[in-house]
């Protein structure tokens, strides 16, 4: 595991050289944040000072629990012991790259499913990444197929965690707290798709973007960026 404050060592050069970004936890985020958060994360392992940084892109208007719809990649180079002077030149020169080639361009939200494939060829952009990216543009009516899909998913994992909650003997085994907790967060998920889904139905641009600015921001203040938070109208409400 890696601490705090070998984080903020390892950083600080990127930092002084680029005052457009700022630490906050293990984070390096870029300013302004506006309806994206730009940053690299610098993860602890199970490995005593071992880092795994990486990039990413997060809408964060996203439905609870987690509110952030992101794409990003590990940064393979800049993985190591971070006491060791070599894993922190590795580490910089790849938040140089990554900064200027993606962070710094990705400004747009309907750029947000691009980013998904380039982070995950095989993959690409998840459904809340592309439902999210037209719901922007106040495309509702094509976004809702995406918001149905995610919602159907849910469901169904709250029917599944509420299941095996049932079948614990013990409702204070640890099994049974874990499954607790993962139904905690399914059902939030689930409230807040449903409320995403409906206004979407009802073609109401004020209430989806009433929605959307308050799932804003939670995010902000869950991510701790409130301070660098720029509440922002969605190029839906902008004038044509």
């Amino acid at each position: 595991m890696s601490t705090a404050k070998q984080v903020s060592e390892i950083v600080q050069p990127f930092l002084e050289q680029h005052p457009e970004f700022e630490l906050v936890g293990r984070s390096v985020v870029m300013k302004p944040v506006r309806h994206l958060m730009r940053r690299f994360f610098i993860d602890r392992t199970s490995i005593k000072g071992y880092i795994q940084p990486s990039w990413s892109v997060s809408a964060m208007f996203g439905p609870p629990p987690k509110y952030t719809v992101s794409a990003g990649a590990r940064m393979t180079r800049g993985v190591g012991y971070v006491e060791r002077p070599e894993t922190q030149v590795r580490l910089l020169e790849e938040m140089e790259v990554a900064a200027s080639e993606i962070l710094n361009k990705a400004d747009a939200i309907d750029g947000l499913p691009a980013l998904a494939w380039k982070a995950e060829p095989i993959f690409g952009p998840g459904k809340m990444t592309l439902g999210l990216s037209l719901i922007a543009k106040g495309k509702f009516t094509e976004a809702t197929p995406y918001v149905a899909e995610m919602l159907a998913r849910v469901e169904a994992s709250v029917a599944q965690r509420a299941l095996a909650l049932r079948n614990h003997r013990s409702p204070d085994s640890r099994p049974a707290q874990l499954d607790a907790y993962a139904l905690k967060r399914s059902l939030e998920a689930q409230q807040g798709l449903r409320a995403l889904h409906e206004v979407l139905g009802a073609s109401d641009p004020s209430a989806v973007a009433a929605l959307l600015h308050e799932w804003e921001a939670a995010c902000a203040k869950v991510q701790k960026v409130e301070h660098l938070w720029e509440p922002s109208p969605f190029p839906f409400e902008l004038p044509t």
